[in-house]
């Protein structure tokens, strides 16, 4: 029998005890947790610092946020054991960032007081650390945050667009900045030959994760050109770019009415040197749709049109750009850049006409085929030198030039059969446009204070504006065509600007001033070569901008601003070039155009805390606006359309943009704008007066599912659109969406529906004049279902840099045919 020895017995007891002691005693130290407070205070008044955001970081990882009192006090609970980093940031303060590690024993910390001092950028950005917001309010200009939008990874940048506030893209992908389509884009704060003309098809292929943030600068500084009368809309492509590589290949495919879209950009940098590429192919393959247009005349030769026809139409868009940089130091950058463009389009017009007279007798009738080819192409190229300065990281001195050139291409080939009272010939036209522009310019910023800045430069543009047109009919007894030497000729618009500015901008405390004033000369010379006519114009403009913003502890921001914007006519508006595509409907530039002069009131209010509030009030007018007219000629029984100085432009309106996180995984946006416009003209000694409201609403939904899993709903709404002699109809805009990391943060496929509810878009213009009433019906594919494909690729380490400053061709407005 073996007995148990009471020595071991105690000796195994006494053991168990002491472990469960302990074990007791380290579980009830792990759920310990301490609490964390202090006090933020101005490190030059010592008073308290309402509403600073203290966001706790752990591991680089914001893990909770929370903002002072109105006393400046802050207090972060249930802390456990670990080493913190507290981040405080604030609207006109320096950022600080505060070390904090609480021990095993989860002791209380008071940190007392904490001071923060101002800077001199104190009304740059309204920002919260703790969730990072998508718009942000500047002093003279808000901000759209793509990349912190997630949607950015399955969207192109027109896409983007729709939910940036102030900007509206409608239905037709027309892009409208503050309800006015008189407005410049500028890739980052250069202008590109690249979106002058058509940037729906540009943006449409550019993917988002390419971009950084869009800018909408309403009141736009005196160091931009005068041009852009509703405003700037400011494209800024990812700067942060780091050592090593990286890359991102997409592939789109939307059905039945665009085609396949491909993108890739990659990014290099080692030691010294950068280089960044970006390039994408894509097609615009439009199905047969239909189109109808009628016209009803009175007078002495009153009578009805009627044209009702199809169109198929097939194209391919092209574009690359490439930038390269070489920082020799902290204080010399020099970057050159270099970008191309080409879009085609194959177009083929089937139509039927027939006029009546007041008996519904059948005057004239006719069939046509319009075989037709068109495109754009161009390229930029630009150098920049920078310049910094030791005793200031902010003094900055820039040598720019740029070199942009771009051309458009219209030929139609018009056969006529079935002719009743019809005799014109069939015939061919053909346009050719070309752009060369060259531009030099200089800029220095000086910081004279800590809250106190001093920027001043100049500027001198070279712009060459040429068309080569011709008109040929058929000659039957010959078989050939021949040259009609009254509509063909070689024109030439010569627009010289120069220009130089001077801006101030002043902070105390939490009041922000900016103000200057730029001189412009311009120099306007239209050559008819070949009938030798001449015209000669020169302009001299003194343009004024002021911006004063004015926060508040709450974390809103009060802006004002007053501005004068210039409205220089583009190519397309000056091209004497006679378009007779359709022999009933004949347009036509207009090369004795004159700049437009435009007065800009803003007045506006944001917040960020949770969400975001924008809303945004303004007030503009403008005298001899450059106005689209049409006329009905009775003899030759055909609507003739051009431009002239006729009008004159109010618009009053409100701009309203809401963002609020309904939960941790869902993310809510509404908003739109909401004018009442009035157009006033004169031509011919004819008033013409158009008034009324007009808008855009939007709204989107997206739900985070997790595990890299998006959806996301969205609705566009634009009321009629109007002009100086007619309006146009409602549009609606619907998508529903998903996406899938397939690969994290590697490769990722989404899919969309767009407009699944509507096959068709129908574009319906109301025109009416004197004698004339017209209606015009336009068919596109609205129905489409797409399919992303992105690969992502590459390791990065430190950023590239990009001149700060640079050229801003903004002086002329973007080809966005809307008034």
């Amino acid at each position: 029998m073996q007995h148990n020895n009471p020595k071991k017995m105690n000796a195994k007891k006494y053991l168990l005890l002491c472990l469960v002691t302990i074990l007791s005693y380290a579980g009830a130290h792990a759920q310990k947790t301490a609490v964390l407070k202090g006090r933020v205070v101005d490190s030059a008044g010592r008073k308290p610092i309402g509403a600073v955001n203290v966001a706790l970081q752990k591991d680089k990882q914001t893990i909770s946020a929370v903002n002072t009192d109105a006393n400046g006090m802050f207090m972060l609970k249930t802390l456990a054991p670990a080493l913190y980093k507290l981040v405080f940031s604030s609207v006109g303060y320096a950022p600080r960032e505060v070390q904090v590690k609480i021990d095993a024993e989860a002791a209380d910390k008071d940190l007392g007081t904490l001071a923060l001092f101002a800077t001199s950028h104190s009304l740059k950005e309204v920002a919260v650390t703790g969730s990072k917001p998508l718009v942000k309010q500047e002093i003279d200009r808000l901000s759209y945050d793509v990349q912190a939008d997630p949607d950015s990874k399955m969207r192109s940048v027109l896409e983007m667009m729709r939910k940036v506030p102030l900007i509206t893209v409608d239905g037709m992908d027309n892009i409208k900045l503050k309800g006015s389509g008189n407005f410049k884009i500028l890739i980052n704060g250069r202008a590109s030959g690249m979106i002058a003309r058509n940037p729906q098809d540009i943006l449409k292929a550019m993917p988002a994760t390419s971009i950084q943030k869009i800018e909408v600068i309403t009141t736009p500084p005196a160091k931009y050109d005068s041009e852009g009368l509703a405003g700037l809309i400011n494209i800024i492509t990812n700067k942060k770019v780091d050592e090593g590589y990286n890359g991102r290949l997409g592939l789109r495919y939307i059905d039945p009415s665009q085609g396949l879209r491909t993108g890739a950009n990659t990014t290099i940098k080692t030691g010294k040197w950068g280089l960044m590429f970006d390039a994408g192919i894509s097609q615009r393959n439009q199905p047969e749709v239909a189109s109808v247009s009628n016209r009803v005349s009175s007078g002495a030769q009153a009578g009805s049109l009627f044209q009702t026809g199809s169109n198929v139409s097939k194209g391919k868009n092209y574009y690359g750009s490439t930038q390269i940089s070489f920082e020799a130091d902290t204080l010399n950058l020099l970057t050159a850049s270099f970008s191309f463009y080409n879009s085609r389009r194959n177009t083929t017009d089937l139509q039927q006409s027939r006029l009546y007279g007041t008996q519904s007798t059948l005057q004239q009738s006719f069939d046509l085929l319009n075989t037709g080819r068109n495109g754009w192409d161009g390229m930029d190229a630009g150098l920049n030198y920078q310049l910094g300065f030791k005793r200031n990281k902010e003094q900055l001195l820039t040598f720019s030039y740029q070199l942009t050139r771009s051309g458009n291409l219209q030929n139609n080939d018009v056969f006529i059969s079935e002719r009743l009272n019809f005799d014109a010939p069939n015939y061919r036209q053909n346009n050719k446009g070309y752009l060369l522009e060259q531009t030099a310019q200089v800029d220095y910023v000086h910081p004279v204070t800590k809250n106190f800045n001093m920027e001043l430069g100049g500027k001198a543009v070279i712009r060459d504006n040429k068309s080569n047109f011709g008109f040929a009919s058929f000659n039957a007894p010959t078989q050939e065509y021949q040259t009609d030497p009254q509509r063909t000729n070689d024109f030439l618009n010569t627009q010289n600007v120069y220009g130089v500015y001077n801006s101030y901008q002043y902070n105390t405390g939490n009041w922000g001033f900016k103000a200057g004033l730029r001189a412009e000369l311009t120099t306007i010379n239209a050559d008819f070569v070949s009938q030798s006519q001449l015209l000669n114009k020169t302009f001299f403009n003194l343009i004024p901008s002021v911006s004063i913003a004015r926060k508040f502890k709450d974390q809103g921001t009060v802006n004002l601003g007053y501005t004068q914007r210039i409205e220089r006519p583009g190519i397309w508006e000056l091209n004497p070039f006679i378009d007779s595509s359709n022999p009933n409907f004949v347009s036509f530039g207009n090369p004795g155009l004159r700049p437009v002069l435009s007065n800009n009131f803003e007045l506006g209010y944001s917040k960020y805390k949770k969400g975001s509030f924008n809303i945004n009030l303004s007030y503009a007018f403008a005298n001899r606006t450059v106005q689209r007219l049409s006329w009905y000629d009775e003899v030759q029984k055909v609507t003739f359309s051009s431009y002239q100085n006729a009008g004159q432009d109010r618009r009053l309106g409100a701009n309203l943009h809401i963002r609020y996180p309904i939960a941790k995984f869902v993310d809510f946006n509404f908003g739109g704008n909401l004018y009442y416009v009035w157009f006033s003209g004169a031509s011919d000694g004819r008033l013409y007066q158009n008034d009324g409201v007009q808008g855009h609403g939007y709204a989107n939904l997206n739900v985070n599912l997790g595990k890299g899993t998006r959806v996301g709903v969205e609705y566009d709404y634009d009321s009629p659109n109007l002009t100086l002699q007619g309006r146009s109809n409602q549009l609606h805009n619907s998508l529903i969406f998903a996406g899938k990391d397939l690969i994290k943060n590697k490769l990722m496929l989404s899919a969309a529906a767009i407009n699944p509810f509507q096959k068709f878009r129908e574009v319906r213009n109301v025109t009416q004049g004197e004698n004339f009433s017209q209606n015009s019906l336009t068919q596109n594919y609205y129905r489409q279902f797409g399919v992303d494909l992105t690969w992502r690729f590459g390791a990065l380490k430190q950023g590239i840099q990009k001149n700060k400053r640079g050229i801003r061709n903004d002086d002329v407005k973007s080809g966005n045919n809307q008034n």
